[in-house]
């Protein structure tokens, strides 16, 4: 533990992470956010886990990606994340994280664990519903992400599938 977190008895890391959860703004990714985040693909380890983007994926995901979103998440008025996802359709009745993008300069400080969580609180499971996030093979870190908060995991031909029913 650190910062002085005791762990009581039966209290888990992700009890503990609530805990010390302060509430981010999460809004729908806008044209505003992009030169922000765009630079955040400097960073070689963001690059490599969430790919290039460019003026192509943001016309996209601005106007023509009906079945999900990217949603941009504030923390004292200071974008601090992205997160992508898919929602239920005709196709399948789970939800989707395409990816979690935090600002490099944050990372390995707990919050892409808090962003997941307050995601995962806001945005309900109907019953029988699910969510899903597919991981490459070479994104160690993106593998130990989901595997920390407890997702199961399963290989798929490129990826692993990872899973969490709430």
């Amino acid at each position: 533990m650190k910062n002085g977190e005791e762990r009581s008895a039966g209290q888990s890391k992700t009890d503990i992470i609530k805990q010390n959860t302060c509430l981010m703004e999460f809004r729908k990714f806008t044209a505003a956010d992009y030169p922000d985040y765009s630079s955040w693909f400097n960073d070689p380890q963001l690059q490599r886990a969430l790919g290039p983007i460019d003026e192509e994926w943001l016309n996209h995901i601005l106007n023509d990606d009906e079945e999900g979103m990217e949603l941009a998440v504030f923390l004292d008025s200071k974008l601090v994340a992205v997160v992508g996802i898919t929602l239920p359709h005709d196709q399948y009745d789970y939800r989707v994280i395409t990816g979690i993008g935090v600002k490099p300069a944050l990372r390995n400080q707990g919050l892409g664990s808090k962003v997941l969580l307050q995601l995962l609180e806001e945005v309900q499971l109907e019953a029988g519903c699910f969510w899903v996030s597919y991981v490459e093979k070479f994104n160690f870190c993106g593998q130990a992400f989901f595997e920390k908060h407890e997702w199961m995991k399963f290989e798929e031909e490129e990826m692993y599938r990872y899973t969490y029913s709430g």
